[in-house]
This record gives C-alpha cells, sequence and structure tokens, in this order.
C-alpha cells in the first residue's frame, strides 16, 4: 500500500520522523504518552473537584459553588487537549500558570505543600510548552493577542 493511498484527515500530514505522535493509518493523530498523563491527571483532578462539590450536604456555599466551575472548567480543559484543540493548549497553559502562582503564594505563607502544586503546575506548562507539542496544536509560536 503507497503513503497516498492511506484516507487521512484533510490538512493532516504523514511524518516518518516519530511514531507515537504521527497520524495512524486511519488518519488519527496519536497522543504521545506525556500528554495521555497529563490529560488523565486533569480528567482525575476535574472529577474530584466536582464530587467535592456535589457530596457536600446542606446549603450551597460559595466554595461549593467554585469547585464545581473548576472541575468542569478542568474536564473542559481535558476535552481540549484530548481532541488536539487549540483553544484547549491555551486554556491549559494559562490554567496551570494561574495555579502555579497561587501555589507559589501558598509557598510564601509559610506552608511547604505548595512545592508540590508548582513542581506539577511548572511540568505540565513546560511539557505542553514544548516545540513538538506546539506543533500538534498548530501553536507554532508564542503570539500576544
Amino acid at each position: 500500500m503507497r503513503m497516498e493511498d492511506v484516507p487521512y484527515v484533510r490538512g493532516m500530514e504523514f511524518r516518518t520522523e516519530n511514531v507515537a505522535t504521527e497520524p495512524s493509518e486511519k488518519g488519527v493523530l496519536l497522543h504521545p504518552v506525556g500528554l495521555k498523563i497529563i490529560i488523565l491527571f486533569i480528567m482525575l483532578e476535574g472529577l474530584l473537584r466536582l464530587f467535592i462539590a456535589f457530596t457536600h450536604t446542606g446549603s450551597i456555599s460559595l466554595l461549593q459553588i467554585i469547585f464545581a466551575i473548576s472541575g468542569i472548567g478542568q474536564l473542559l480543559i481535558a476535552w481540549g487537549l484530548w481532541s488536539w484543540r487549540r483553544w484547549g493548549w491555551g486554556l491549559a497553559t494559562k490554567w496551570f500558570s494561574l495555579t502555579g502562582l497561587a501555589y507559589f503564594g501558598k509557598l510564601l505563607t509559610g506552608d511547604l505543600s505548595g512545592l508540590i502544586g508548582i513542581f506539577l503546575s511548572g511540568f505540565i506548562v513546560s511539557y505542553l510548552c514544548l516545540k513538538e507539542v506546539r506543533e500538534k496544536f498548530r501553536v507554532l509560536e508564542f503570539q500576544s493577542d
């Protein structure tokens, strides 16, 4: 079978450099393992936030609303990353940059548990900003809007 005979999504190019991130024979762009782990992490955290928001008994508090909105937001980010949406990449980088800043503020108050949050947020943002990952989301350079 020739490469030209393989059906693929319009606009998607076949490359032979990296098997893990190129379109498969059916034209679906495969996800790198690092991105799958990040998406799984985001989905689990979003589901946990929704679980916390909706299992609290009593009257609805502001904290429950914040947890519900952030849980829905994280599930939306995970879906955007999984479906290779550019807005998913943008939301994820902004979300985890702000999360890292929030954990840094927590660290400034003397709470050392913020170190884990800073590390995870920094890892996620730095991974999403790798050139190979940005190319998959068609974010070829950093632009100011």
